[in-house]
């Protein structure tokens, strides 16, 4: 039998600094002030590990198979486009599944250093 899977976000909540599940609107109002919302894109990364907004994420670039660099971004929206990107430095890259979630934004913000 398979069981829907329905749209989830991650709440990072300052004041308490942690993370937690929501599953909709009435959930989420249960904890009064929740911070950020970080929307599920969908994804999982190469060790099938759940892309999140807001996530921190490595991968490698290059073409036609040779590896040119190392990378690492953020995940966002791209409202223009409507889908969700990785940001990395000056340049935004599609979001695939040979990404590796490394952390986000909220927990590991000296990854973006």
């Amino acid at each position: 039998m398979r069981f829907p899977k329905f749209p989830t976000s991650i709440a990072w909540n300052e004041d308490y600094n942690e993370c937690y599940l929501t599953c909709g609107y009435i959930e989420a109002r249960e904890y009064g002030s929740i911070g950020e919302l970080m929307q599920f894109t969908g994804l999982k990364d190469k060790n099938g590990v759940e892309i999140y907004e807001g996530d921190v994420v490595r991968f490698v670039w290059g073409s036609a198979g040779i590896v040119t660099k190392m990378l690492k971004g953020v995940v966002e929206w791209h409202s223009e486009t409507a889908h969700f990107i990785c940001r990395g430095g000056n340049k935004n890259y599609l979001l695939n599944s040979k990404y590796e979630v490394i952390g986000n934004i909220y927990a590991n913000p000296e990854l973006l250093k």
